[in-house]
């Protein structure tokens, strides 16, 4: 069994896995990629070709054509048996073609993989291939890094992760590096990086503890693998069907055979029309229309973006009776937006028409931010709230790069997973001033105001949070002198709340479903 990384201190993971702060030597480099083998996790074996094939020729329904094939070349009736193996041929030849751009389509998706890591071996920073990274490397992340492999976090500046993929938890992740309880659950382990997730914002290095299929991941993707095809509900209707079939043929032309001998028919006529009677009751156009509506039904799916890798499975969605999905990204768009603000004398849900109290909320949410203004910037990869801030300040019509241009920045004091808030400070044309931004109990602290303002603002925020909302207080004061601490005696100028943005199907989506009986 594994150490809970996140339970131990930095000094006891160096310790436990024998490396330092300057990274591993060569020589023990080479001895653990020998035990441990390469970074990459597990892929379900796809299946070829032949396996495709014969995949359309083996079900219960194929097999009794070739019976029939067979008994129709016994008694002479080669066209018969033509026109059989030329419907087995065509049904073949449907599903193998539409299984098989499935199966390619899926392993395409699949291909996932971190090309590169930075890394510290014997002192020097190197660029390698993350596939040779090997418990003990020292690895250097930065913002837009994706994770390499699962890693014990020694230092964090600023640190943001998006943990979406492994958690599904929209807003990124504040890191740190103190040794946490042992019963922390994934989403709770600050001071742990997982393979496969984003660096949003700052600057760490860590201690890889878990490459490939011993990572968080790697779990996930082993346990998909290991996951056994069963037989979908067609399959089993007809195969169920099939067996009947064959059993009520079998039954009448055995009791026609000796119904015929009894009447004195020779053996070789009434065996004749026995088989005969077997063969015609076999529906070789039953499988070949089965294949067609499927193919067509899997290609309108694909049409959809739904990858369909058995035929037969296509089927399948009629049987639903319940559905599972993950929020993030699936139900909604991975995207943060500002959803609400309010004032002291107004709510607001739509930016276009803000008045000049929703402005000058937004105003200090764009000013006290990192987050580009540049078009270019919306390609990169910036904290998904900052985004959202500067978003809805242009919504709601302000010149964001021309205020910040007006109104300079001077100093800051960064937010941090502790802190729960950002100051910055900026010049004016009427004096500096300083703007806060941060979690409402924070910001509310350091806010001067009547306790009736307190209690108004308290329940805002709380019928705010209660919406499902993020939400964050802004606040500003004016202070010539420059800020160096917590500040006091700030104005509240608002509350924005903040969500992920929801697809706009999603609704129609969940109104078919429940249609349906789903």
């Amino acid at each position: 069994m594994h150490p809970l990384w996140h339970r131990l201190t930095i000094e006891d993971v160096h310790h436990t896995l024998e490396t330092s702060v300057s990274g591993l030597l060569a020589d023990s480099i080479r001895s653990r990629q020998r035990q441990y083998g390469e970074n990459h996790f597990p892929k379900k074996q796809r299946a070829g070709a032949i396996t495709i094939i014969g995949r359309q020729f083996t079900s219960p329904l194929m097999l009794l054509l070739m019976l029939a094939t067979v008994a129709s070349l016994v008694i002479g009736q080669s066209e018969d048996a033509l026109v059989i193996v030329l419907a087995a041929v065509l049904n073949g030849a449907v599903g193998f073609i539409q299984e098989w751009k499935a199966e390619r389509s899926a392993a395409a998706l699949s291909s996932y993989e971190i090309p590169q890591a930075r890394v510290r071996r014997a002192g020097k920073v190197l660029d390698i291939p993350a596939r040779e990274l090997v418990p003990g490397d020292i690895v250097l992340l930065q913002a837009g890094s994706r994770i390499p492999a699962d890693v014990r976090l020694i230092q964090t500046i600023d640190t943001q992760i998006d943990e979406s993929l492994l958690t599904g938890e929209s807003f990124p992740v504040t890191k740190q590096t103190k040794a946490l309880a042992s019963d922390a659950v994934i989403g709770d382990r600050v001071n742990m990086a997982f393979l496969g997730t984003l660096m949003v914002r700052g600057r760490a290095e860590g201690i890889v503890v878990s490459i490939g299929r011993q990572t968080q991941l790697g779990e996930i993707a082993q346990l998909v693998a290991e996951t056994k095809d069963e037989p979908t509900p067609l399959q089993v209707q007809l195969k169920r069907f099939s067996w009947l079939l064959g059993g009520v043929v079998v039954f009448v032309a055995v009791a026609l055979f000796f119904v015929g001998i009894a009447q004195g028919i020779s053996t070789v006529e009434i065996l004749g029309i026995a088989i005969a009677l077997a063969v015609a009751s076999i529906p070789e156009g039953l499988l070949i229309s089965l294949t067609v509506v499927l193919a067509i039904g899997m290609q309108h799916m694909f049409k959809r973006f739904v990858l369909v890798r058995r035929l037969v499975a296509a089927e399948t969605l009629g049987s639903v009776s319940v559905v599972c999905t993950d929020k993030t990204g699936t139900l909604t768009e991975g995207r943060m937006a500002v959803a609400q603000v309010r004032t002291r004398n107004h709510i607001a849900t739509s930016l276009t028409d803000a008045n000049d109290e929703v402005r000058a909320a937004l105003l200090i949410g764009a000013l006290n931010n990192d987050a580009d203004v540049s078009e270019e910037a919306r390609v990169r990869m910036d904290h998904p709230t900052e985004r959202a801030l500067l978003d809805a300040a242009l919504t709601a019509g302000i010149a964001v790069e021309e205020a910040r241009r007006i109104q300079r920045r001077m100093t800051e004091i960064p937010f941090t997973g502790e802190r729960k808030y950002m100051v910055t400070q900026h010049v004016t044309a009427s004096g500096n001033v300083v703007f806060v931004k941060g979690a409402p109990e924070r910001v509310l602290a350091m806010c001067k105001m009547t306790e009736a303002d307190r209690s108004y603002w308290q329940t805002q925020s709380h019928e705010m949070a209660q919406q499902g909302l993020r939400v964050l207080a802004v606040a500003k004061k004016s202070q010539e002198e420059m800020v160096t601490e917590l500040p006091t005696e700030l104005m509240c100028q608002g509350l924005i709340g903040i969500s992920d943005v929801l697809r706009p199907s999603t609704r129609g989506s969940i109104r078919t479903l429940r249609e349906a009986g789903v």
